[in-house]
Protein backbone atom coordinates (compact mmCIF):
# COMPACT_ATOMS: atom_id res chain seq x y z
CA UNK A 1 0.00 0.00 0.00
CA UNK A 2 1.14 3.55 -0.71
CA UNK A 3 1.99 5.96 2.09
CA UNK A 4 -0.24 9.01 1.71
CA UNK A 5 0.55 12.65 2.36
CA UNK A 6 -1.82 13.66 5.20
CA UNK A 7 -1.84 17.24 3.90
CA UNK A 8 -3.39 16.11 0.61
CA UNK A 9 -5.71 13.24 1.49
CA UNK A 10 -6.73 10.50 -0.90
CA UNK A 11 -10.30 11.43 -1.82
CA UNK A 12 -12.80 9.10 -3.47
CA UNK A 13 -15.74 10.93 -5.07
CA UNK A 14 -19.09 9.60 -6.28
CA UNK A 15 -21.23 11.48 -8.81
CA UNK A 16 -24.43 9.85 -10.06
CA UNK A 17 -26.77 12.84 -10.17
CA UNK A 18 -27.04 13.22 -13.95
CA UNK A 19 -27.81 11.18 -17.04
CA UNK A 20 -24.13 10.18 -17.02
CA UNK A 21 -22.25 9.36 -13.84
CA UNK A 22 -18.62 9.17 -12.83
CA UNK A 23 -16.18 8.26 -10.08
CA UNK A 24 -12.94 10.07 -9.32
CA UNK A 25 -9.94 9.41 -7.10
CA UNK A 26 -7.86 12.43 -6.06
CA UNK A 27 -4.30 11.29 -5.33
CA UNK A 28 -1.67 13.03 -3.19
CA UNK A 29 -0.03 15.62 -5.40
CA UNK A 30 -3.28 16.57 -7.11
CA UNK A 31 -3.53 13.95 -9.86
CA UNK A 32 -7.07 12.68 -10.50
CA UNK A 33 -8.01 9.23 -11.82
CA UNK A 34 -11.58 8.81 -13.02
CA UNK A 35 -14.01 6.26 -14.43
CA UNK A 36 -17.27 6.54 -16.34
CA UNK A 37 -20.29 5.03 -14.55
CA UNK A 38 -22.37 4.83 -17.71
CA UNK A 39 -25.97 5.81 -18.15
CA UNK A 40 -28.42 6.46 -15.34
CA UNK A 41 -30.13 3.04 -15.24
CA UNK A 42 -26.81 1.20 -14.72
CA UNK A 43 -25.08 3.42 -12.19
CA UNK A 44 -26.29 2.08 -8.83
CA UNK A 45 -24.89 -1.42 -9.23
CA UNK A 46 -21.64 -0.07 -10.72
CA UNK A 47 -20.70 2.35 -7.91
CA UNK A 48 -18.74 0.12 -5.53
CA UNK A 49 -17.20 -2.33 -8.08
CA UNK A 50 -15.95 0.59 -10.18
CA UNK A 51 -14.64 2.33 -7.04
CA UNK A 52 -12.72 -0.81 -6.06
CA UNK A 53 -11.24 -1.09 -9.54
CA UNK A 54 -10.21 2.57 -9.44
CA UNK A 55 -8.45 2.09 -6.10
CA UNK A 56 -6.71 -1.09 -7.23
CA UNK A 57 -5.59 0.60 -10.44
CA UNK A 58 -3.88 3.25 -8.30
CA UNK A 59 -2.21 0.61 -6.16
CA UNK A 60 -4.40 1.48 -3.18
CA UNK A 61 -7.14 -0.13 -1.12
CA UNK A 62 -10.12 1.02 0.92
CA UNK A 63 -7.91 1.53 3.97
CA UNK A 64 -5.73 4.07 2.15
CA UNK A 65 -8.55 6.57 1.86
CA UNK A 66 -8.74 9.70 3.99
CA UNK A 67 -11.96 11.24 2.68
CA UNK A 68 -15.05 10.30 0.67
CA UNK A 69 -17.16 12.87 -1.19
CA UNK A 70 -20.52 12.67 -2.94
CA UNK A 71 -22.37 14.97 -5.30
CA UNK A 72 -25.55 15.64 -3.31
CA UNK A 73 -27.67 17.27 -6.02
CA UNK A 74 -30.04 18.64 -7.00
CA UNK A 75 -30.37 16.06 -9.73
CA UNK A 76 -31.70 12.55 -10.21
CA UNK A 77 -33.12 11.55 -6.81
CA UNK A 78 -32.16 7.90 -7.37
CA UNK A 79 -28.65 8.97 -8.36
CA UNK A 80 -28.26 11.29 -5.38
CA UNK A 81 -29.37 8.50 -3.04
CA UNK A 82 -27.08 5.95 -4.70
CA UNK A 83 -23.97 8.13 -4.45
CA UNK A 84 -24.77 9.11 -0.87
CA UNK A 85 -25.44 5.50 0.14
CA UNK A 86 -22.04 4.45 -1.21
CA UNK A 87 -20.23 7.37 0.48
CA UNK A 88 -21.99 6.93 3.81
CA UNK A 89 -21.48 3.17 3.71
CA UNK A 90 -17.73 3.70 3.39
CA UNK A 91 -17.93 6.34 6.13
CA UNK A 92 -19.66 3.88 8.47
CA UNK A 93 -17.43 0.93 7.64
CA UNK A 94 -14.05 2.68 7.71
CA UNK A 95 -14.68 5.79 9.77
CA UNK A 96 -13.63 8.11 6.93
CA UNK A 97 -15.05 11.63 6.86
CA UNK A 98 -17.87 11.98 4.31
CA UNK A 99 -18.63 15.34 2.71
CA UNK A 100 -21.23 16.58 0.25
CA UNK A 101 -20.68 18.81 -2.79
CA UNK A 102 -23.63 20.55 -4.43
CA UNK A 103 -24.30 19.75 -8.07
CA UNK A 104 -24.01 23.36 -9.26
CA UNK A 105 -20.74 23.82 -7.36
CA UNK A 106 -19.33 20.72 -9.07
CA UNK A 107 -20.50 22.07 -12.46
CA UNK A 108 -18.88 25.46 -11.83
CA UNK A 109 -15.56 23.94 -10.83
CA UNK A 110 -15.64 21.37 -13.64
CA UNK A 111 -16.23 24.18 -16.15
CA UNK A 112 -13.39 26.19 -14.63
CA UNK A 113 -11.01 23.21 -14.81
CA UNK A 114 -11.98 22.34 -18.40
CA UNK A 115 -12.24 25.75 -20.06
CA UNK A 116 -10.00 28.13 -18.04
CA UNK A 117 -12.38 31.11 -18.33
CA UNK A 118 -10.94 34.57 -17.86
CA UNK A 119 -11.07 36.23 -14.44
CA UNK A 120 -14.24 38.25 -14.06
CA UNK A 121 -16.32 35.96 -16.29
CA UNK A 122 -19.90 35.36 -15.19
CA UNK A 123 -21.25 31.80 -15.15
CA UNK A 124 -24.79 30.51 -14.83
CA UNK A 125 -24.59 26.87 -13.73
CA UNK A 126 -27.66 24.70 -14.09
CA UNK A 127 -29.16 21.24 -13.69
CA UNK A 128 -32.19 19.86 -15.54
CA UNK A 129 -34.55 18.56 -12.83
CA UNK A 130 -37.34 17.57 -15.24
CA UNK A 131 -40.98 18.69 -15.32
CA UNK A 132 -39.84 21.57 -17.51
CA UNK A 133 -37.80 23.10 -14.68
CA UNK A 134 -34.12 23.74 -14.01
CA UNK A 135 -32.09 24.63 -10.93
CA UNK A 136 -29.57 27.41 -11.50
CA UNK A 137 -27.14 29.67 -9.67
CA UNK A 138 -24.69 32.40 -10.63
CA UNK A 139 -20.91 32.28 -10.18
CA UNK A 140 -18.12 34.76 -10.90
CA UNK A 141 -14.65 33.57 -11.90
CA UNK A 142 -11.96 34.84 -9.52
CA UNK A 143 -8.22 34.19 -9.46
CA UNK A 144 -8.62 31.03 -7.36
CA UNK A 145 -11.71 29.72 -9.14
CA UNK A 146 -15.46 30.27 -9.32
CA UNK A 147 -17.20 32.07 -6.46
CA UNK A 148 -20.90 31.51 -5.85
CA UNK A 149 -23.07 34.63 -6.06
CA UNK A 150 -26.47 33.29 -5.03
CA UNK A 151 -28.32 30.23 -3.78
CA UNK A 152 -29.78 27.48 -5.96
CA UNK A 153 -33.10 28.58 -7.41
CA UNK A 154 -35.76 26.58 -9.23
CA UNK A 155 -36.90 28.22 -12.47
CA UNK A 156 -38.56 27.56 -15.81
CA UNK A 157 -36.05 27.88 -18.71
CA UNK A 158 -35.92 31.39 -20.20
CA UNK A 159 -38.34 32.74 -17.54
CA UNK A 160 -35.74 34.68 -15.54
CA UNK A 161 -33.90 37.79 -16.67
CA UNK A 162 -31.45 37.09 -19.47
CA UNK A 163 -27.80 37.66 -18.52
CA UNK A 164 -25.38 39.63 -20.65
CA UNK A 165 -24.13 38.14 -23.89
CA UNK A 166 -20.88 36.26 -23.36
CA UNK A 167 -22.05 34.70 -20.11
CA UNK A 168 -20.98 31.08 -19.72
CA UNK A 169 -23.94 28.72 -19.39
CA UNK A 170 -22.68 25.49 -17.81
CA UNK A 171 -24.49 22.31 -16.83
CA UNK A 172 -26.88 19.82 -18.38
CA UNK A 173 -29.55 22.54 -18.77
CA UNK A 174 -27.17 24.85 -20.66
CA UNK A 175 -28.91 24.08 -23.95
CA UNK A 176 -32.34 24.87 -22.47
CA UNK A 177 -31.62 28.27 -20.92
CA UNK A 178 -32.21 31.34 -23.10
CA UNK A 179 -31.84 29.56 -26.47
CA UNK A 180 -32.09 32.87 -28.35
CA UNK A 181 -29.07 34.47 -26.64
CA UNK A 182 -25.40 34.51 -27.65
CA UNK A 183 -23.67 32.56 -24.88
CA UNK A 184 -20.86 30.08 -24.37
CA UNK A 185 -22.57 26.78 -23.52
CA UNK A 186 -20.71 23.92 -21.83
CA UNK A 187 -22.16 20.58 -20.69
CA UNK A 188 -19.97 18.46 -18.36
CA UNK A 189 -19.67 14.70 -18.45
CA UNK A 190 -20.22 12.63 -15.33
CA UNK A 191 -16.46 12.07 -15.16
CA UNK A 192 -15.77 15.82 -15.24
CA UNK A 193 -18.30 16.45 -12.47
CA UNK A 194 -16.82 13.63 -10.38
CA UNK A 195 -13.28 15.03 -10.72
CA UNK A 196 -14.53 18.45 -9.63
CA UNK A 197 -16.42 16.86 -6.72
CA UNK A 198 -13.19 15.21 -5.57
CA UNK A 199 -11.08 18.37 -5.87
CA UNK A 200 -13.64 20.79 -4.42
CA UNK A 201 -14.71 18.40 -1.65
CA UNK A 202 -11.09 17.83 -0.59
CA UNK A 203 -10.22 21.54 -0.66
CA UNK A 204 -13.34 22.49 1.31
CA UNK A 205 -12.64 19.76 3.88
CA UNK A 206 -9.07 21.00 4.41
CA UNK A 207 -10.41 24.52 4.97
CA UNK A 208 -13.07 23.29 7.39
CA UNK A 209 -15.84 24.46 5.02
CA UNK A 210 -17.10 21.15 3.64
CA UNK A 211 -20.84 20.65 3.33
CA UNK A 212 -22.73 17.75 4.90
CA UNK A 213 -23.27 14.47 3.08
CA UNK A 214 -27.03 15.07 2.85
CA UNK A 215 -29.25 15.39 -0.23
CA UNK A 216 -30.16 18.73 -1.79
CA UNK A 217 -33.56 18.59 -3.44
CA UNK A 218 -34.88 20.90 -6.12
CA UNK A 219 -38.43 20.80 -4.81
CA UNK A 220 -40.43 19.39 -1.91
CA UNK A 221 -41.68 15.83 -1.83
CA UNK A 222 -44.83 15.04 -3.79
CA UNK A 223 -46.10 12.65 -1.12
CA UNK A 224 -48.01 14.19 1.76
CA UNK A 225 -48.79 12.58 5.12
CA UNK A 226 -52.33 11.24 5.39
CA UNK A 227 -54.53 13.28 7.71
CA UNK A 228 -57.01 11.46 9.97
Amino acid sequence: MKRLDPGRPLTLAFDAVGAEGGLALLLPGGRVLSRDLGERNRQAEALLPVALGLLQGAGCGWGDGALVAANVGPGSLAGVRGGLAAALGIHAALGLPAVGVGCLDSVAHACYDATSPRIGSYMVCSADVRRGEVVQAGFRVERDGPVRLDADRLTVPASSEMPEEGTILAGDAALLLWPQGVFTRWVPTGVERAAATARWGSAAWRRGEAGPAAPRCARGADARPRVG
